[in-house]
């Protein structure tokens, strides 16, 4: 456990966030039981290790789905993640997902002398494994759109993503579709560092998601810790009644490519999520039969806030019932004891009113400007105006701290509070040049020009669709097997044959087309017969019909075959040494001795682009190989 910045440390042991006096999952995973399996949960992370122990015993191999553009494709939800760089996170998922339902371990893991229980809370349940990044903070949330929305297309009933990010107007259509669909959402509140924005990131900040909040094992806030120590977001006050708590820093992290190992150094928000996702999950599997039969989606949703609100512990040993609900919310969570909750009665449930793309303060924003003519243009552009302002607010902390509820009713926003936003806004929040000219205007700065009236267009051409090419195919070459004898017994000839797949040596991967011979960019295949004088004519294998039927058919007697499998055998072993150096191979240069102006023989070295290859025909037993 790390004690740094004034984060707390227990001394009960490994697991202790399971233990009675905190998160109860050992219990309440217990009383459950196998009734976890009526219950799946999309975990939306940078992937899991299938090398791990703690690897979950329901995870939904068959329908993992990778969203990254990594060039492994959409059915390998493995985590991926290049280690050692800014923009990655390698093994986030690893540790997020040993803390959702992390299987058990053997007793022979490091730290863990003897412990054969589960790591995770609700290690009995369907996992839905889903990759849509290799870091935790997303700036885009294109794939995190994606990752809600197949885990609500595949009947996920809970949602566990640490992450965060900006607000978009696409992640706000996919958390009203998720919440009529009847998805429990739980995701991070974010972390800050003391000088970044403190609020609770996106999507947790809509009120429709239940946010993540830290609370220490000693039982402060995971807030207040020392400059330069993460800690956990919290707040506005309007959020907070849609947020809980649970126990981090220093709880169960699996770590990845160590297939024993788990730490005890798991941190940030990413780590109290998927503990309140486990208990939700918890709750619908113990009262499944009932909560099955509410008749709008949404209710299950409710049901669950309902139950484990009404018991998270709504004070701790070092904050009061205030304090807790400014930076924990409706309490800390509490899985077996909110098992006795029975699910309530459909007419005491209430539906959330839906996630705005932006606050609603801001739709006044240009009252008595030039901008509220209401031509679409006009509208359009005061939408993108409201977003931006609203993004600021999640990457720099003058903005973000300018108003203390900015979520909250518009008429309790002043107009010196808003002016104080706009202000941060043009001054440290690096607005794009027609935001910063209409917050000039807005402002009355010195100098600043008016702004101009959206003047209706003609309808603008369609933008041109620009589709991602294809990857190149692999070219198919047939070759000779086995030694060509072995065409002439019947009990072989079936196996006397094999087709290579070799790359793509030719445009648009390479500079050049592959040309007759073939010449390409690594390999030059001539074909002379020295002994009788003869220069055999070179295969082209971009010929239509070659390319057709994966090359010549093997033939001892056709040169041309020669050709080209000598050229598919030689690229076949090219590609073997590149995989394994993970780099382009390149030939050795060729060296030459030339007189140097003092007499002496110098050596200079002369690049060598490929390697020419003299294909030579001899009939007789493993005359191929």
């Amino acid at each position: 456990q790390d004690p740094r910045g004034g984060q707390a440390v227990v001394r009960d042991g490994v697991a202790w966030n399971a233990g009675p006096n905190f998160s109860q999952f050992a219990a309440a995973r217990t009383r459950v039981g196998a009734k976890q399996a009526n219950i799946t949960i999309a975990h939306l992370d940078t992937g899991f290790d299938p090398g791990h122990r703690t690897l979950p015993a329901g995870l939904l191999a068959a329908k993992q789905r990778n969203f990254v553009d990594d060039g492994t494709g959409p059915d390998n939800a493995t985590d991926h993640a290049p280690a050692g760089t800014l923009t990655s996170n390698r093994g986030h998922g690893t540790g997020t997902l040993s803390l959702l339902a992390g299987n058990k371990l053997d007793g022979t893991s490091p730290h863990w002398p003897g412990f054969t229980d589960f790591v995770g809370g609700t290690p009995q349940a369907k996992i839905l494994p889903v990759r849509i990044a290799d870091w935790v903070v997303r700036l885009t949330t294109g794939t995190m759109v994606q990752g809600i929305e197949y885990a609500r297309q595949q009947g996920a009933q809970v949602l566990s993503m640490s992450m965060g990010g900006l607000a978009s107007q696409a992640l706000v259509d996919a958390i009203n579709l998720a919440y009529d669909h009847g998805l429990v959402m739980v995701t991070a509140a974010g972390n800050n560092f003391a000088i970044t924005p403190r609020s609770i990131v996106y999507p947790a900040r809509y009120n429709r998601v239940l946010a993540a909040c830290g609370v220490m094992g000693d039982g402060r806030a995971y807030a207040g810790l020392a400059f330069g120590t993460m800690q956990g977001n919290y707040g506005p006050p309007s959020k907070m009644k849609t947020a809980l708590g649970a126990y981090t820093p220093n709880v169960p992290w699996a770590e990845i490519d160590c297939a024993k190992v788990v730490d005890m150094d798991g941190n940030g928000t990413s780590a109290a999520t998927p503990q309140i996702a486990a208990a939700a999950a918890l709750w619908l599997a113990e009262h499944w039969d009932r909560v099955k039969t509410y008749p709008q989606p949404w209710m299950r949703i409710e049901a669950v806030r309902f139950a484990l609100f009404k018991v998270a512990q709504k004070s701790t040993q070092k904050m009061n019932t205030t304090e807790t609900l400014e930076k924990i919310g409706q309490g800390v969570v509490r899985a077996f004891d909110a098992l006795a909750i029975s699910p309530p009665a459909e007419n005491q449930l209430r539906k959330l009113p839906p996630a705005a793309y932006t606050w609603s303060w801001l739709d006044l924003l240009t009252v008595g400007n030039s901008l509220a003519a209401r031509r679409p243009a006009a509208v359009q552009r005061q939408k993108m105006f409201a977003l931006e302002l609203m993004q600021m607010a999640q990457t720099t902390a003058s903005v973000d701290q300018a108003i203390a509820d900015p979520d909250g009713d518009p008429a309790a926003i002043s107009a010196a509070a808003r002016n104080r936003y706009f202000e941060a806004a043009l001054d440290e929040g690096n607005p794009s040049k027609p935001l910063k000219a209409f917050l000039e205007g807005v402002l009355g700065r010195a100098g600043a020009k008016p702004v101009p009236v959206a003047v209706p267009a003609a309808s603008p051409a369609p933008i041109r669709r620009k589709p991602r090419p294809l990857p190149p195919p692999q070219r198919r070459l047939r070759i000779y097997a086995l030694d060509p004898s072995v065409a002439k017994r019947l009990d072989s000839v079936s196996v006397h044959q094999a087709t290579l797949s070799v790359p793509w040596d030719d445009e648009p991967s390479a500079d050049k087309p592959l040309l007759a011979g073939p010449i390409g960019e690594y390999l030059e295949v001539v074909d002379v017969d020295p002994a009788s004088d003869r220069v055999y004519d070179p295969v082209d294998l971009n010929d239509k019909v070659l390319l057709a039927q994966d090359g010549l058919p093997p033939s001892e007697g056709n040169p041309k075959f020669h050709q080209q499998m000598v050229y598919a055998v030689a690229m076949t072993t090219i590609g073997h040494f590149e995989r394994a150096l993970g780099r382009r191979a390149l030939w050795a240069p060729h060296y030459s001795q030339t007189p140097g102006r003092s007499g002496d023989m110098t050596v200079k070295a002369h690049y060598v682009p490929r390697l020419r290859i003299y294909p030579h025909a001899l009939r007789a037993e493993n005359a191929y190989y």
